[in-house]
């Protein structure tokens, strides 16, 4: 599986140039700052998907395993977005919510679920949140834009729904 970067985006990391036509932008609202006691999602725009499970990590000789460059790149790719945002994202506190958004770049058949974890460590690993704080995970297949596949992780804090404390024994009033 190849990752194709942006011409920006590569200079940016220091990686060799890749072709990818135009550059997508991020959507408006990544700032995650708190506004009373709200806070606004924080949203990382990343012109690539992340790795899938089976990609993710590569075996070494004498036994053990170690993050694949496809892992690696994905992790460099989510941390320059949030370390060109404006205002450094501030994470809120108590459990956290994870919403990844995918664009596939062709019709192949793909599990959207081997991707959660790829993206969820180097949303974290960015923002420095530990990721046993994610309570709740939404993961969406967008569509499909030929050549040009990107993901949208956004993190945002928890709000349990009624049903879900009722589920847990919690009072509901």
């Amino acid at each position: 599986m190849t990752l194709r970067l942006s011409r920006k985006a590569a200079r940016a990391l220091g990686i060799a140039e890749q072709p990818l036509g135009s550059a997508h932008r991020a959507p408006a609202g990544r700032k995650g700052r708190k506004q009373g006691n709200v806070t606004n999602p924080i949203t990382i725009f990343v012109p690539a998907l992340p790795p899938t499970v089976n990609h993710m990590y590569i075996a070494l000789r004498g036994g053990g395993k170690a993050l694949s460059e496809e892992a690696e790149t994905f992790r460099k790719l989510v941390l320059a977005d949030v370390l060109h945002a404006p205002v450094r994202p501030e994470v809120p506190d108590g459990p956290l919510a994870l919403t990844m958004r995918l664009m596939f770049s062709n019709n192949r058949r793909q599990d959207i679920d081997n991707r959660i974890k790829a993206g969820l460590d180097a949303i974290a690993l960015a923002l420095r949140f530990d990721d046993c704080r994610i309570a709740r995970i939404t993961i969406e297949r967008v569509g499909v834009d030929r050549g040009r596949p990107w993901c949208e992780l956004i993190i945002e804090a928890y709000q349990p729904t009624d049903a879900a404390l009722a589920a847990i024994g919690a009072v509901v009033e």
